[in-house]
């Protein structure tokens, strides 16, 4: 359920930096970051991990680190 969230907060992230909204896009980037932070720990901890889970996970890290890149540029 985090990770899921974290991917929305992703996504909002992305489309608030299309419309100049910097402070908001900035707070739900770090918003994606701590739920992914607390996610892992989640799964680690109660040994939940899978194949499908680390794919979209990896995935979500590089969508959020592509977003920062580019709002950087």
């Amino acid at each position: 359920m985090t990770k899921t969230i974290s991917e929305y907060l992703t996504f909002r992230g992305a489309y608030t930096i299309t419309t100049d909204w910097h402070l908001l896009s900035a707070f739900l980037i770090l918003g994606a970051t701590y739920l992914d932070t607390i996610d892992g720990r989640v799964v680690r901890t109660y040994d939940q991990c899978s194949i499908f889970g680390c794919g979209i996970d990896w995935l979500a890290d590089l969508l959020c680190q592509i977003v920062i890149v580019i709002w950087w540029a």
